[in-house]
């Protein structure tokens, strides 16, 4: 029997001011059908209390944020089970922790870090820098991503050159191109997935988002060639395998 690998990719959660409701039914997809593998794909955590765009509210605590990031992580490695691998990709957002250090406690830099806080080493979780890429397969990789433009699949797949896994801009979308050679037959494309925060008001965008929430699960095949499927919800419930997650 050829041996599959699953995993689960999720990005943009933006705790504590993510979608609870979307949030509960894909914890409850991932009990049910739990992966091998699982990329917190960045932005996993908000961190507004960080901002440096000025809008940081004074009730606003980091402390709080950190708690509910850990709250969040002990209800996914509840779900998924001992037995997946847990990987963090760090996304802006976490980004904001350690430029909020360098400007106003630059000695603290190295002593304090949000992998730290996290508790991640003895959760077990990896976590890699920002703008790094995660290897699935040498055919796909997963990294939080940077375009959010009208083509951002297209611009991420001729950025990277390879098939990637993407988030950041809150809204799905899907570019694919054709491949000579050994590979001819084989998808190559950028996978951009929805987000996990409520997208019905978003106070700063004029208009309608365009965000949606949701998630990847991709199927690795041991000669790294992979089936991808880019799941999005519908006033927060998807259907996998005949069953309706969400309420």
């Amino acid at each position: 029997m050829v041996q599959v690998k699953t995993v689960d990719v999720i990005s943009d959660i933006h705790v504590p001011s993510h979608c609870r409701p979307s949030i509960v039914a894909w914890l409850n997809f991932t009990a049910d059908n739990p992966p091998d593998e699982l990329v917190l794909n960045g932005d996993i955590l908000d961190l507004h209390s960080c901002s440096s765009h000025g809008d940081a509210l004074s009730e606003d605590l980091l402390k709080d944020e950190i708690a509910a990031g850990n709250d969040f992580l002990d209800l996914v490695q509840d779900a998924v089970g001992p037995k997946c691998k847990i990987h963090f990709n760090e996304g802006n957002h976490e980004r904001r922790f350690t430029r909020y250090i360098h400007k106003v406690a630059p000695n603290l830099r190295g002593v304090t870090t949000l992998p730290q806080l996290l508790h991640l080493e003895r959760r077990g979780i990896s976590w890699l820098p920002y703008g790094k890429v995660h290897f699935l397969s040498d055919k796909l990789g997963v990294t939080h991503g940077v375009k959010c433009g009208a083509n951002y699949a297209r611009d991420t797949l001729i950025r990277y050159g390879m098939s990637v896994v993407v988030g950041h801009a809150h809204r799905p979308q899907l570019h694919t191109m054709g491949v000579a050679g050994a590979d001819a037959d084989a998808i190559r494309g950028a996978f951009g997935l929805g987000c996990m925060v409520p997208v019905d008001d978003v106070t700063y965008i004029d208009g309608p988002s365009g965000w949606s929430n949701g998630f990847g699960r991709f199927y690795i095949l041991p000669d790294g060639t992979f089936t991808p499927y880019v799941i999005n919800f519908a006033r927060q419930k998807f259907v996998w395998n005949g069953k309706v997650y969400g309420v």
